[in-house]
């Protein structure tokens, strides 16, 4: 009997041993298995990280450049305006470096046409800076050419702190600067301002009052 105990015990020792055998061999398949995929999501992820950081990226102040862009909108009068550019660069959120401009803007009596080899605009303001040889032409018989024109396509206000050429129907005025007012048909000139006209005769009637 002793020796029939002892063959039982060494029996169940070695079942125990097999058993702690067999579940050590699991554990370790479980974590080879684990830590395997713990490595290639590591390594993926370190892989897309590097793909980002190697990619491009553009700074707060970058610029961005845009061909033949058009730019609609109405003005306080709610009359449409429409300004065409073949190069349009963006300096900021709302304001853009225009190259070959070319706009029309409808007033209440006739219109607004442009013409420009640059400019910018600003959108916030709605405010059109043009500049290198400009022709802006206003209910077509006035044209007004300068080095640099500014229009508010808000209230239709044209002015130039450049010297001017504004041709009318019979007359040509020069001046140092002007400021037309878009409330008014009122042109105002300053500066050497010299007044040519085509005029063959010219007769008034003066009477007191």
């Amino acid at each position: 009997m002793p020796n029939t105990d002892k063959i039982l015990a060494r029996i169940k020792l070695l079942k125990y041993l097999f058993l702690s055998a067999g579940i050590c061999v699991l554990i370790g398949i479980l974590a080879t298995i684990y830590g395997k995929d713990m490595f290639d999501s590591s390594h993926a992820n370190t892989n897309s990280t590097n793909s980002l950081a190697l990619r491009p990226k553009l700074s707060k102040n970058h610029t961005l450049s845009i061909n033949h862009s058009i730019f609609e909108g109405v003005s306080k009068d709610l009359t449409p305006y429409k300004i065409i550019a073949e190069n349009v660069t963006r300096n900021s959120d709302n304001k853009y470096q225009l190259n070959r401009v070319e706009g029309d803007c409808s007033l209440k009596a006739g219109g607004l046409k442009m013409r420009a080899a640059a400019g910018t605009i600003d959108m916030s303001t709605k405010l059109v800076t043009l500049k290198q040889d400009v022709y802006v032409t206003l209910n077509e018989n006035t044209i007004f050419n300068s080095d640099e024109i500014q229009i508010s396509l808000n209230n239709k206000d044209i002015s130039s702190n450049s010297a001017v050429s504004v041709t009318l129907k019979d007359s040509n005025i020069k001046a140092d600067k002007f400021k037309a007012l878009g409330s008014s048909d009122d042109i105002k000139f300053e500066g050497n301002i010299k007044f040519e006209s085509d005029v063959k005769s010219f007769s008034f009637k003066a009477t007191n009052k």
